[in-house]
């Protein structure tokens, strides 16, 4: 709720633009402290200006006069929804709009690393990341059980509870009914044959959202919990026969936001990567690339259009112009 909107906003002011910027319902608080750095920060008054509200709110915004670029993150819904309502106009729109991101993990994979990567890119922010790994497939190899027994180890020893405790390594979810969502997943997947190694039931004796770090493992590709995107902590494995097959399941999601490869070799994963269809690939990390402001992000297919970050986020947030003289 505040990198994200963060990066964009500099972005647009960088580029001579004064920016309206409507948080999210649920992260209000976190637009109205944006506002008060931008005011301590210096920047001159209407640099910034922050609308509350809900979504009704920002459809009276994307219809506004002289908006020239609207720049969304959100679900698929929202971001088709907005495309519908700036046709007219045609704004120019940046959208990222979650994923379903998988990790395609190799025979030869250190086993304690690639465990600690994984763990870390499933449930960090309890899984609410729209670059959270979602879908771990592995190549089966002589290590494959050493490698699920680490994942549910590590699984099993995240501590739940409040943010505000400085041991807790997994917090709530960010309401009821997204707390909801994911448990029908993994009620879902249960019903039609999968087995959940670790977690899976909602803690209620914390007295919020809270949800166990989940792994799901005997997974069914055809079932909508492998198509959908959880936001949750929930890490859904499949070990699968050949780097083919993890290649063709990766790539078989309507989204394409990131991907990551986990080998020994780190070289030979460009080959991999080549092949994935994403907007970021990772080889033996996750995540931590939106954090680089140098790098560009954004994703493929319903992941969504556009970039933020780095030079292109830069000229995302331009009009270009050719001006042509003859001198004769």
């Amino acid at each position: 709720p505040s990198s994200i909107p963060m990066t964009a906003i500099l972005h647009a002011v960088a580029a001579g633009n004064s920016v309206v910027l409507k948080p999210s319902e649920k992260s209000t608080m976190v637009g109205l402290l944006i506002k008060e750095l931008f005011k301590q920060a210096g920047f001159p008054e209407g640099t910034l200006e922050v609308l509350i509200g809900d979504g009704e709110v920002g459809k009276n915004l994307s219809q506004a006069p002289g908006v020239d670029k609207m720049v969304l993150t959100g679900s698929v819904r929202a971001g088709q929804n907005l495309v519908k309502q700036t046709l007219h106009r045609l704004t120019p729109l940046t959208l990222e709009l979650g994923g379903k991101d998988a990790a395609i993990v190799l025979p030869d994979a250190d086993i304690e690393f690639t465990a600690r990567g994984l763990v870390w890119g499933a449930f960090m922010n309890a899984g609410q990341a729209c670059a959270s790994i979602e879908r771990a497939y592995i190549v089966r190899g002589p290590r494959t059980e050493k490698l699920l027994s680490a994942i549910v180890a590590k699984t099993k020893a995240l501590k739940v509870g409040s943010p505000e405790d400085l041991s807790t390594d997994v917090g709530p979810l960010i309401d009821g009914r997204q707390l909801a969502n994911v448990v029908a997943q993994v009620e879902q997947a249960v019903s039609t044959g999968a087995k959940v190694l670790a977690g899976g039931e909602v803690l209620e004796e914390l007295g919020g959202y809270f949800m166990a770090p989940t792994v799901v493992t005997d997974v069914d590709e055809s079932r909508a919990y492998m198509r959908e995107e959880t936001f949750g902590p929930v890490l859904w494995v499949s070990v699968v026969d050949s780097l083919e097959e993890a290649i063709r399941y990766a790539n078989h999601s309507a989204f394409g936001l990131t991907a990551s490869v986990w080998t020994a070799y780190p070289q030979a994963a460009s080959a991999v990567a080549s092949r994935l269809k994403v907007g970021t690939v990772y080889v033996n990390d996750c995540i931590f690339s939106h954090a680089a402001p140098e790098l560009p992000w954004g994703g493929t297919k319903l992941s969504g259009l556009g970039l933020t970050h780095g030079r292109d986020g830069l000229l995302e947030m331009v009009r270009l112009k050719n001006t042509n003289f003859n001198n004769t």
